[in-house]
């Protein structure tokens, strides 16, 4: 049976189309952007509403608007309090998978000098790979939603390199079994950072947001409060808190891409203490 066609997924991709565009463009830019256009339609709004309303309207709108807005306002509240909790529980667990996926790069590093040459040369020079790709190359392209078929490529080669070792005693068969362990683990971890980067909010859930956040401030415009300046400074606060919100969940929906991604720290400090190494061996 043939596989299914969808002609817009690409390998290395996530499946369907998202927001990532946001990563484009400087986080403080990106909050001017979303202010400017949130205070500009719903003040705009609310002008032309204010315009549209006829004389003693005032009473029975408030009447009615109160009600539903007490309503569409919880909803919004509830589905973007809960959209900004869970992509900074997945932003913060993505940190914690790349230093679960540095310590044990940094562990197999040090037990691989136990095992007898040339294996243990060619296990460090492969880890000292690994960690050279995965900071030069894999890091700046998780930026575009890619990845490195160089750190890829290092990992299994440590693999193969392990399960082709024939230990001589069993002492350097428990080691091969630990060192085995921890490359597994260096593999899950990068295949979980991977799909972190590649796994975001779809993009109707964002379009419904953005239609319960319009209705929200429309209903705002129904409202008759008698000074016109006030009337726009609670429009217009309203509009930048849901914009705000909006941003936030934006920027930390994709943990490994824009200006807030996470930073390949432990793996720099990792690759300073690798070429410590390699330099005094020489």
């Amino acid at each position: 049976m043939k596989p299914l066609k969808r002609p817009w997924f690409r390998p290395g991709s996530h499946e369907g189309p998202s927001v990532t565009w946001v990563y484009l463009v400087p986080p403080w830019l990106l909050f001017i952007m979303a202010l400017i256009v949130a205070i500009s339609l719903s003040t705009g709004g609310l002008l032309l509403s204010r315009r549209a309303r006829r004389h003693g309207d005032e009473v029975t709108h408030n009447d009615v608007a109160g009600p539903i807005i007490a309503t569409v306002g919880t909803m919004l509240a509830v589905i973007s309090s809960f959209l900004l909790v869970t992509v900074w529980q997945e932003y913060d667990g993505a940190a914690a998978t790349v230093v679960q996926e540095e310590s044990a790069v940094a562990d197999l590093f040090r037990i691989s000098m136990h095992f007898s040459k040339p294996t243990s040369t060619g296990l460090r020079v492969l880890m000292k790979r690994y960690v050279d790709n995965v900071v030069d190359r894999e890091w700046p392209d998780m930026r575009l939603g890619r990845s490195s078929p160089l750190a890829q490529s290092a990992i299994l080669d440590t693999i193969s390199v392990l399960s082709g070792y024939q230990p001589r005693s069993t002492s350097e068969a428990t080691l091969q079994d630990h060192a085995l362990t921890l490359a597994t683990t260096i593999a899950d971890s990068r295949r979980a950072r991977l799909f972190a980067n590649q796994q975001g909010i779809p993009t109707f859930f964002w379009i419904g947001n953005l239609l319960l956040a319009a209705i929200t401030i429309a209903f705002c415009f129904l409202f008759k409060v008698r000074s016109l300046a006030a009337h726009l400074l609670m429009t217009s606060g309203l509009a930048t808190v849901i914009a705000t919100i909006f941003v936030l969940i934006a920027l930390f929906d994709y943990p490994f891409r824009g200006d807030s991604q996470i930073r390949p720290t432990v793996f720099l400090t990792l690759q300073q203490r690798m070429d410590g190494i390699v330099n005094q061996s020489n």
